[in-house]
């Protein structure tokens, strides 16, 4: 447990974190059967959190979740703020709302209700800052990623990641992309990734079975408003050879350009205009 975080909330409820709160016939445990969210907080303020709310909610109609009336953006807003009050983080924090169907059944369910669970994390860092020392990567080819109408949510089964985090440890790597049934790039470990050509944005659409990350979303539109062109297109892996940049985002880091891979080395100019935009916007959010 993460110093400082005391507490959680679970339906609801504000329990202290070092007491067993989960059953041995929980869904998400025995079968994957939930969704989660990852937020940035710079103390009580959420950063783009109506856009999580929205994807999480688009995630449970897909699951044939049911949540009850009170399940609305504002009250997890409430709470998860409560939540970063009772455990006194007043900086920056991550946190994880997970969401998973009740006990109940095998394979198929009983109870199509659902549960959830708020945990606050501390992190190092308050802001988004561009990484000083760029990532090294690699390709993960063993497992592809399959698309299906379930590839652009977070789920509790994300042993693909897994795999792919044993890879990157295994060959001394920083992060390594994923690649769909089709053989074309999908995304990093915990990261959507942008490819920069002729100062234009290259990113895989959802029909290629990317996560639709929230910084992806931030990304395209501000790159938008600053006239940047952004094509969401299939990527081959070639592709990685011929780009003048290539920059992850994710929740928790914002924007994180690579320096190399393979032998081919990046350059971070649009990754550091892009984050200062992105910056600005997250410090917006409820200002």
């Amino acid at each position: 447990m993460s110093k400082g975080s005391r507490y959680i909330t679970l339906n609801g409820q504000v329990l202290p974190a070092d007491t067993p709160q989960i059953y041995h016939n929980n869904r998400s445990f025995c079968y994957g059967d939930s969704l989660f969210e990852t937020i940035h907080a710079h103390g009580v303020n959420l950063h783009f959190f109506e856009d999580h709310f929205e994807r999480l909610t688009r995630g449970m109609k897909a699951l044939k979740m049911e949540s009850p009336l009170l399940f609305s953006q504002k009250y997890l807003e409430d709470e998860i703020t409560g939540l970063i009050m009772r455990n006194r983080m007043f900086t920056g924090n991550r946190i994880r709302l997970t969401v998973f169907r009740n006990s109940g059944g095998y394979y198929t369910p009983s109870d199509f209700q659902i549960s959830w669970l708020i945990e606050v994390t501390p992190l190092l860092q308050q802001e988004y800052l561009l990484n000083e020392k760029g990532l090294r990567t690699g390709m993960y080819e063993s497992i592809r990623k399959p698309v299906n109408v379930l590839s652009a949510y977070k789920t509790g089964n994300s042993l693909i990641y897994t795999m792919a985090g044993i890879y990157k440890m295994e060959n001394n790597l920083d992060d390594c992309f994923l690649i769909n049934s089709e053989g074309n790039l999908v995304e990093a470990i915990s990261s959507n990734i942008f490819l920069v050509k002729n100062r234009s944005l290259l990113t895989p659409p959802v029909g290629e079975g990317p996560v639709l990350g929230i910084i992806r979303r931030q990304i395209i539109r501000i790159a938008r408003e600053m006239k940047i062109s952004v094509y969401e297109q299939a990527i081959k892996p070639g592709y990685l050879l011929d780009a003048e940049e290539c920059f992850l985002t994710n929740t928790v880091t914002g924007i994180q350009w690579v320096v190399g891979y393979k032998n081919k080395r990046y350059y971070n100019k649009m990754a550091a205009e892009l984050l200062e935009e992105l910056k600005k916007k997250a410090s917006a959010v409820n200002s």
